[in-house]
């Protein structure tokens, strides 16, 4: 062979950097993908929401208690077929990645507290939707990244808190309050409640999902991050979809609600939104997911 005709150590390099240009430029349009589905996510909870509140109000007009657990009890519903449709949804893609990989190997790496701040989580955020509108809520939820330091500071004795840090917080505290002040209807208190809770149970979930991760066995860790990832939103899916359905039988069983009418959109956007997110969970740290989290608000 001619030596002019050898590959040169440069020609070599070009793989690896093309393969990461490749690999960002995916992860790039997840996170784009993500933004989308969730906020198409939003308007379906939001005009689904409108509706089923003239619904509870007629029917419980005299009983705010009522009312709630009314509305509880559609939320809980319409959550669980979220999360039983995101875990189909998860298992068929797994199924193309890797035909190999057993429902008992993908399981061998649950844990219930994931499954429980999951639940806790997607069922308080649709509640805050249900409660509020989605501009109030979004606006809520830009405290992620600082729950997500607080509690990894809580957990793991992982961040630091510095005059940058806390500046910050006290900025992003700032806009929110005159966001919210400004607004022409009043954000209601179950709505605050319930965006206040969906994003410390999420942020909980992401910091002891990283963590629960690095522990695993370490035959599992020869499964690839893409897979790995797709088998945590399966299995959360799927685990807290049926908890979500226990206590929605319980609710139907004595409140007797009625739903005015079900978009289709509501049950695909959300477990779409989700798997791209946890997705850019898994190639990333959780303090910078829940700042990608921020920036799609």
């Amino acid at each position: 062979m001619d030596p002019l005709e050898r590959s040169s150590p440069d020609d070599n390099d070009e793989k690896p950097s093309k393969k990461g240009a490749a690999v960002f430029l995916l992860q790039v349009a997840n996170i784009l993908g993500w933004y989308w589905a969730n906020g198409m996510n939003g308007i379906e909870m939001q005009s689904f929401a409108g509706g089923q509140a003239n619904e509870g109000s007629a029917k419980h007009a005299s009983a705010k208690s009522l009312k709630f657990l009314h509305t509880l009890a559609v939320t809980s519903f319409i959550t669980c077929l979220q999360l039983l449709m995101g875990a189909w949804m998860g298992r068929v893609l797994l199924f193309g990645l890797n035909r190999k990989l057993s429902w008992r190997q993908a399981t061998s790496t649950h844990w219930w507290l994931l499954s429980v701040l999951h639940a806790v989580g997607s069922l308080a955020t649709n509640l805050g939707f249900m409660h509020g509108k989605a501009s109030s809520i979004q606006l809520l939820k830009l405290l992620e990244p600082f729950e997500t330091l607080g509690l990894s500071l809580l957990f793991f004795r992982e961040g630091t808190i510095n005059e940058g840090v806390a500046s910050s917080m006290l900025l992003v505290v700032g806009a929110a309050t005159s966001l919210l002040k400004i607004q022409t209807t009043k954000t209601s208190r179950l709505a605050v409640v319930f965006a206040v809770l969906s994003g410390l149970s999420l942020s909980a979930r992401n910091v002891l999902q990283r963590k629960h991760l690095s522990s695993v066995h370490e035959s599992f860790q020869s499964v690839s991050k893409l897979e790995r990832s797709i088998i945590q939103f399966t299995l959360l899916s799927f685990y807290s979809g049926i908890g979500l359905g226990s206590v929605s039988a319980i609710l139907f069983s004595v409140i007797h609600p009625n739903i005015v009418s079900l978009p289709i959109g509501i049950v695909f956007w959300h477990p779409i939104y989700n798997v791209l997110s946890m997705i850019a969970l898994g190639f990333s740290s959780a303090l910078t997911h829940s700042l990608l989290n921020a920036g799609k608000r």
